[in-house]
Protein backbone atom coordinates (compact mmCIF):
# COMPACT_ATOMS: atom_id res chain seq x y z
CA UNK A 1 0.00 0.00 0.00
CA UNK A 2 1.26 3.48 -0.83
CA UNK A 3 1.20 6.50 1.44
CA UNK A 4 0.88 10.18 0.56
CA UNK A 5 1.36 12.24 3.72
CA UNK A 6 -1.12 10.80 6.22
CA UNK A 7 -3.28 9.44 3.42
CA UNK A 8 -3.45 5.76 2.55
CA UNK A 9 -3.92 4.39 -0.97
CA UNK A 10 -4.49 0.70 -1.66
CA UNK A 11 -1.87 -0.76 -3.99
CA UNK A 12 -4.58 -1.69 -6.53
CA UNK A 13 -6.01 1.84 -6.69
CA UNK A 14 -5.01 4.31 -9.37
CA UNK A 15 -4.31 7.95 -8.56
CA UNK A 16 -3.58 10.12 -11.60
CA UNK A 17 -0.98 12.87 -11.86
CA UNK A 18 -1.75 16.18 -10.25
CA UNK A 19 -4.12 14.73 -7.66
CA UNK A 20 -3.70 15.92 -4.07
CA UNK A 21 -4.63 13.72 -1.10
CA UNK A 22 -4.74 15.53 2.25
CA UNK A 23 -5.14 14.47 5.87
CA UNK A 24 -6.68 11.12 6.67
CA UNK A 25 -7.85 10.39 3.13
CA UNK A 26 -8.13 6.68 2.35
CA UNK A 27 -8.55 5.22 -1.16
CA UNK A 28 -9.79 1.63 -1.39
CA UNK A 29 -9.06 -1.33 -3.60
CA UNK A 30 -9.52 -0.85 -7.34
CA UNK A 31 -10.68 2.77 -7.09
CA UNK A 32 -9.60 5.23 -9.78
CA UNK A 33 -8.96 8.90 -9.03
CA UNK A 34 -8.65 11.14 -12.10
CA UNK A 35 -6.10 13.86 -12.78
CA UNK A 36 -6.21 17.10 -10.84
CA UNK A 37 -8.54 15.93 -8.08
CA UNK A 38 -8.26 17.01 -4.45
CA UNK A 39 -9.45 14.79 -1.60
CA UNK A 40 -9.30 16.14 1.96
CA UNK A 41 -10.08 13.85 4.92
CA UNK A 42 -12.24 11.64 2.70
CA UNK A 43 -12.84 7.88 2.69
CA UNK A 44 -13.17 6.30 -0.76
CA UNK A 45 -14.28 2.67 -0.59
CA UNK A 46 -13.53 -0.05 -3.17
CA UNK A 47 -14.28 0.29 -6.88
CA UNK A 48 -15.05 4.01 -6.88
CA UNK A 49 -14.39 6.20 -9.92
CA UNK A 50 -13.68 9.88 -9.39
CA UNK A 51 -13.32 11.78 -12.65
CA UNK A 52 -10.75 14.55 -13.25
CA UNK A 53 -10.94 17.84 -11.36
CA UNK A 54 -13.30 16.73 -8.58
CA UNK A 55 -12.80 18.28 -5.13
CA UNK A 56 -14.08 16.23 -2.19
CA UNK A 57 -13.77 17.23 1.47
CA UNK A 58 -14.78 15.50 4.71
CA UNK A 59 -16.91 12.92 2.90
CA UNK A 60 -17.50 9.18 2.57
CA UNK A 61 -17.83 7.66 -0.89
CA UNK A 62 -19.23 4.10 -0.79
CA UNK A 63 -18.18 1.21 -3.05
CA UNK A 64 -18.97 1.42 -6.74
CA UNK A 65 -19.95 5.09 -6.71
CA UNK A 66 -19.00 7.40 -9.58
CA UNK A 67 -18.21 11.08 -9.12
CA UNK A 68 -18.27 13.24 -12.25
CA UNK A 69 -15.61 15.63 -13.48
CA UNK A 70 -15.23 18.90 -11.58
CA UNK A 71 -17.81 17.94 -8.94
CA UNK A 72 -17.55 19.68 -5.54
CA UNK A 73 -18.59 17.59 -2.53
CA UNK A 74 -18.24 18.70 1.10
CA UNK A 75 -19.38 16.87 4.23
CA UNK A 76 -21.49 14.27 2.40
CA UNK A 77 -22.10 10.53 2.36
CA UNK A 78 -22.44 9.08 -1.14
CA UNK A 79 -24.13 5.65 -1.16
CA UNK A 80 -23.04 2.46 -2.86
CA UNK A 81 -23.34 2.64 -6.65
CA UNK A 82 -24.61 6.24 -6.63
CA UNK A 83 -23.67 8.47 -9.56
CA UNK A 84 -22.92 12.15 -9.13
CA UNK A 85 -22.80 14.07 -12.40
CA UNK A 86 -20.14 16.43 -13.67
CA UNK A 87 -19.97 19.88 -12.07
CA UNK A 88 -22.39 18.94 -9.27
CA UNK A 89 -22.15 20.77 -5.94
CA UNK A 90 -23.20 18.85 -2.83
CA UNK A 91 -22.62 19.96 0.75
CA UNK A 92 -23.99 20.42 4.23
CA UNK A 93 -24.23 16.82 5.39
CA UNK A 94 -26.17 15.60 2.38
CA UNK A 95 -26.74 11.85 2.07
CA UNK A 96 -27.11 10.35 -1.39
CA UNK A 97 -28.75 6.94 -1.10
CA UNK A 98 -27.37 3.84 -2.86
CA UNK A 99 -27.99 3.75 -6.60
CA UNK A 100 -29.28 7.32 -6.84
CA UNK A 101 -28.24 9.30 -9.92
CA UNK A 102 -27.78 13.07 -9.68
CA UNK A 103 -27.46 14.56 -13.18
CA UNK A 104 -24.74 16.94 -14.34
CA UNK A 105 -24.75 20.46 -12.87
CA UNK A 106 -26.90 19.53 -9.85
CA UNK A 107 -26.65 21.74 -6.76
CA UNK A 108 -27.95 20.45 -3.41
CA UNK A 109 -27.45 21.52 0.20
CA UNK A 110 -28.43 19.77 3.46
CA UNK A 111 -30.92 17.30 2.03
CA UNK A 112 -31.25 13.63 1.17
CA UNK A 113 -31.37 12.39 -2.41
Amino acid sequence: EGRTGESLVDETAGVAAGTILVGGTWVGRGSEIGAGCRLDDTVVFDGVTIEPGAVIRDSIIASGARIGANARITGCVIGEGAQIGARCELEGGMRVWPGVIIPDNGVRFSSDA
